[in-house]
């Protein structure tokens, strides 16, 4: 592939995926959720890698991506995914359109060579800092607060790693071999203790409580 013809992809990817996504008026999400309950049904969420049925949907298109790549050579695939990702936004959730993209970006041998933008350009308002970025007892010697942690909560790299564990290793499996990767399971549990005995030791330092097991896991 010509590195003009990838440069051209990759500025086409950068601004599909930093595009923010519309969101509904207040009033309009409000009337919304009032007619949802209503008829006794729960508002419509937003995307999540979590909700089982959203991420087998995003499987599946990027699934449908990997076919479309696999059926042109180079740029001509690529641009073809491209164009379907940005039809596909007029009838599914424009996230999990996005999470699919980048999913095919992850796993595909030619997807691969296109770069996801970083999380502060994708989804700057996950980790913009709180306001107020303190408060007042956070500044009184001797009494620590919660709030002494927002760097480490809010950290961007720290996010966008944990962000982009799930797509190397998505629940649902690979979306280019449809599996899951060797002793995955191991990988989740070791990950997220790793990223928990950070924070824990970053609140033993500022003074809190340790961190509390959840007790129950379907609770």
């Amino acid at each position: 592939m010509e590195e003009h013809e990838l440069s051209t992809l990759q500025s086409q990817v950068d601004a599909f995926l930093t595009t923010p996504v519309p969101q509904p008026p207040v009033h309009a999400a409000l009337a919304a959720s009032a007619v949802a309950e209503k008829v006794g049904a729960p508002p419509t969420p937003g995307f999540s890698p979590f909700n089982m049925i959203q991420m087998l949907h995003a499987t599946e298109l990027a699934n449908s991506f990997a076919t479309l790549a696999d059926s042109q050579e180079g740029a001509a695939g690529l641009s073809a995914v491209l164009e379907a990702a940005d039809k596909a936004t007029a009838t599914d959730d424009p996230q999990l359109v996005k999470h699919a993209l980048m999913l095919f970006m992850t796993h595909h041998p030619t997807g691969n060579q296109l770069k996801i933008p970083a999380l502060e350009k994708r989804a700057p308002q996950l980790v913009l800092p709180s306001k107020p970025p303190l408060s007042l007892t956070a500044l009184i010697p001797g009494v620590p607060s919660e709030d002494v942690l927002k760097y480490f909560r809010e950290d961007p790299k720290a996010n966008e790693h944990h962000d982009h564990w799930h797509l190397v290793y998505p629940w649902s499996g690979d979306s280019h071999t449809g599996s899951l990767k060797e002793r995955q399971g191991e990988l989740f549990l070791y990950m997220h203790e790793q990223m928990l005995a950070r924070y824990h030791a970053e609140r033993l330092a500022a003074g809190l409580d340790p961190v509390k097991p959840w007790p129950s896991l379907d609770d």
